[in-house]
């Protein structure tokens, strides 16, 4: 499926085409309809720049206890 918005729509909006990329990915990444690769790939945005607009927005990282589980286990496989 594809949808096109046209540069008029946009523009009554105040976005470009990349700042509506940002807040459709955001939207998605806030409702668990994205991971963060998803977002970041479809924003166009590295990593860090795509947290820094969540942290813009008040959106927190979908970080769960098991990732700190899973984050804590490799550090320890590490020898950190």
């Amino acid at each position: 499926m594809s949808v096109v918005i046209s540069d008029p729509e946009l523009e009554r909006m105040n976005l470009d085409e990349r700042a509506f990329r940002v807040e459709v990915a955001t939207h998605f990444y806030a409702t668990g309809r994205f991971s963060m690769g998803q977002a970041c790939d479809f924003s166009g945005l590295h990593r860090l720049d795509f947290q820094a607009e969540l942290a813009k927005r008040g959106i927190y990282l979908n970080y769960t206890v098991d990732d700190l589980h899973e984050d804590l286990a490799t550090l320890q496989s590490l020898g950190v």
